[in-house]
């Protein structure tokens, strides 16, 4: 039972750094597992393990995020945003890309119009090409030295990434480190108690056991007794008696 509510333990708190709040779960202050002191067999373990696959498949999970507020309104171009939405529902194809338009054809008849539309597009064309060149003598120029920029910025934000997944890690074995401390010494003090317990039970199983066992002796001996009194101790109409005889006096 103990190692269920460890297994759920981690899905009651969901914890959002972001925004520095913490979700509250309901019931989720019943939850006193103690994963590192608390020992179970293997046999146990599995049954334990099925119950609790069992019961998720009729787990119905709750709204983790609605204690939350809402997300802030987009700042992404209605293009853009065309394109997630499309993504999302995953039913539209995106459109191919045309690349008609980097085709230089000859004009499909003699009149003028077709002409010039083919003449525009020669020039456009190359226009282009000339774009691209120009962009590969700066490539060839500036590209060693902006790609080395490029890979020392990339290598220190990947130090801060690292730097900062390391504080990460110190803050969770800390945190485990903790956990173990305190669950060790509240482990050690319920074994205790529990010891305790068990004792005291002892003890008073025993009292019982002693006062039962008087209690027959006591009866014995009344049955011996010449006027064979039925109740263990005086009768409270005798002590009244004695008392009145005591006051005449």
């Amino acid at each position: 039972q103990t190692f269920s509510w460890s297994l759920a333990f981690w899905e009651a708190v969901v914890s959002t750094q972001s925004t520095g709040m913490q979700t509250v779960i309901e019931y989720s202050d019943l939850l006193d597992a103690q994963p590192y002191v608390d020992q179970y067999p293997d046999a146990a373990k599995k049954q334990v393990m099925s119950l609790v696959a069992e019961e998720m498949k009729r787990f119905t999970p709750p709204d983790y995020l609605a204690q939350l507020p809402s997300l802030p309104p987009s700042s992404l171009s209605s293009l853009a945003q065309n394109e997630i939405t499309r993504i999302s529902k995953g039913t539209a194809q995106m459109e191919k890309l045309d690349i008609s338009r980097y085709k230089v054809d000859p004009p499909k008849s003699t009149e003028t119009e077709e002409w010039t539309k083919a003449l525009n597009n020669a020039q456009a064309q190359l226009e282009h090409q000339r774009l691209r060149s120009m962009n590969l003598e700066l490539l060839q120029e500036y590209g060693t030295n902006m790609w080395k920029v490029s890979n020392t910025t990339l290598e220190e934000i990947l130090a801060s990434l690292t730097k900062e997944e390391e504080s990460l890690k110190k803050q969770i074995e800390s945190v485990n480190i903790a956990r173990k401390t305190e669950q060790e010494a509240s482990g050690s003090r319920i074994q205790t108690l529990e010891q305790k317990w068990f004792d005291l039970v002892k003890k008073t199983h025993e009292i019982e056991a002693a006062c039962l066992t008087l209690e027959s002796e006591i009866r014995n001996m009344n049955a011996q007794l010449p006027n064979k009194p039925n109740d263990i101790g005086p009768k409270p109409n005798d002590t009244d008696t004695n008392n009145s005889e005591d006051n005449n006096k």
